[in-house]
């Protein structure tokens, strides 16, 4: 899934808060290359949109999920 999000990227976009959710969805963190590939693809997100709407888009996901992304993966 990553490597195709990575191909693709603008595929996912009107699913970003349900990718983020599934990503963040593990209780422990996944292994550390996935991890750093999971960090990758949400950051090149992050760079892709005004940082006003990057912090909607935060605000608007489920609760808890917002503060694991930023705990797991420096968002």
């Amino acid at each position: 899934l990553c490597h195709m999000v990575k191909l693709n990227p603008r595929a996912p976009i009107n699913a970003l808060a349900q990718l983020c959710e599934a990503l963040v969805s593990w209780q422990a963190p996944p292994p550390p290359e996935l991890n750093e590939l999971i960090r990758q693809i949400l950051h090149g997100y992050k760079a892709s949109i005004p940082a006003e709407q990057w912090q909607q888009f935060m605000a608007s996901l489920h609760e808890g999920v917002s503060a694991r992304l930023v705990e797991r993966y420096q968002l």
